[in-house]
């Protein structure tokens, strides 16, 4: 039986906005137990592979690092502005 990926540390995340154009996106860098380090994306109520995360460091603009709080939030406003 194949195991399920297991998170072993989220290192960080980042919050990409723009106002005017109304874009909101989430990014997370993570440490999975079988693959290693990965970039994800988060919409529709998960998180997808993200492989363009690195693109964000070593300076994230236009978005911000945030900690693991502010990004539930976030999560919670893309949830209800994709339904």
């Amino acid at each position: 039986m194949k195991k399920e990926k297991e998170i072993i540390r989220i290192i960080d995340f980042i919050y990409v906005h723009d106002d005017e154009a109304g874009c909101k996106e989430l990014h997370r860098r993570v440490i999975y137990d079988q693959i290693g380090e990965i970039g994800e994306t988060y919409y529709n109520e998960q998180w997808y592979e993200f492989p363009q995360i690195n693109s964000y460091y070593p300076d994230p603009t236009p978005g911000v690092f945030i900690d693991e709080e502010k990004a539930k939030e976030i999560m919670k406003i893309i949830d209800k502005e994709d339904n």
